[in-house]
């Protein structure tokens, strides 16, 4: 009689628990999705970021149970990448958060939802790049494009790409910019005095107004202490067998050595820009493999913040 009790009290224990979960089941008792925005939402358009994207960054301020993306519904839409900020940087973003009710089992429910409004602040902040590349031959200028971040193709030593698609360029330790005998461009730089290292890299938040110097005639070597050449380049950024702004030759160690100068450049628009070259040598042991850091202003500003 005893074990029919217990078993008749665990049954109905079973079908409690039971009762409960389908309880917690029951479609159409969902609550409206919480949302807390700000009034103000910072939006970063560097990447040219999508709509997605946009209900992401948004996710992070709804609950839990409707951070996916599918569950935010956006209906003041455009395309962020198309709007001048000279015009507009403050859009109004309007929407909704939906729960449509389904349950654990996957039943649809009575669908809420939450209305929001906000405001979308635009900017766009400067990116860092790092480009590593090859400037090894005596016989050739390598060209860079800032703006790409890419290799752009090469000339013979003593010629000058021309045209303004590029910003500076390498002849192993040799620099030229898109000015003066180098190019028909805007170009120009500056040794920022003092500026060395991560710590002068850092402290330089903003480009100088003035004192910018245009490409010169240089000589320049087309073989190891061989023939010699006169082509434009640089005079502020320089390298050499004991003297340079920017790399040198240690006679001591018989080996190159960078000295972490941060100059400022103009490009071949007029845009700023902020460099470090970081590296001359590479894993092979021998001169012209540049690592280059730097940041490009995009705006018409001289600020790197």
């Amino acid at each position: 009689m005893k074990n029919k009790i217990v078993i008749m009290l665990f049954a109905l224990m079973v079908m409690g628990f039971t009762s409960c979960d389908k309880k917690d089941d029951e479609v159409g008792t969902n609550d409206a999705p919480v949302v807390s925005f700000p009034d103000i939402i910072q939006f970063d358009l560097k990447d040219k970021p999508t709509l997605d994207d946009l209900k992401a960054k948004l996710s992070e301020y709804i609950t839990d149970d409707y951070t996916a993306i599918q569950n935010i519904v956006i209906e003041s839409t455009t395309d962020f990448n198309k709007i001048n900020l000279k015009k507009e940087k403050t859009i109004e973003i309007k929407g909704k958060v939906i729960d449509d009710g389904t349950n654990s089992l996957g039943e649809k429910g009575e669908v809420k939802s939450t209305d929001f409004s906000f405001k979308l602040e635009l900017f766009y902040s400067l990116k860092q790049k790092t480009l590593i590349f090859d400037a090894k031959e005596y016989t050739e200028w390598v060209y860079v494009s800032l703006d790409k971040g890419r290799i752009l193709g090469v000339t013979e030593a003593g010629e000058s790409r021309q045209g303004l698609d590029w910003d500076i360029a390498f002849h192993r330790y040799n620099v030229r910019l898109n000015c003066g005998k180098s190019g028909s461009g805007e170009g120009g730089a500056i040794l920022m005095e003092g500026k060395v290292g991560q710590e002068g890299w850092d402290s330089v938040l903003e480009a100088p107004a003035k004192g910018y110097k245009v490409d010169e005639t240089l000589q320049i070597s087309l073989e190891h202490a061989g023939r010699q050449t006169y082509a434009g380049g640089s005079k502020v950024i320089t390298g050499g067998m004991g003297t340079g702004t920017w790399v040198i030759f240690n006679h001591d160690v018989q080996q190159y050595v960078v000295t972490n100068q941060i100059f400022v450049i103009k490009t071949a628009k007029g845009k700023y820009a902020k460099i470090w070259l970081k590296g001359f040598v590479g894993d092979d042991n021998k001169g012209g493999h540049i690592t280059m850091e730097y940041m490009l202003q995009r705006k018409n500003s001289r600020k790197f913040e």
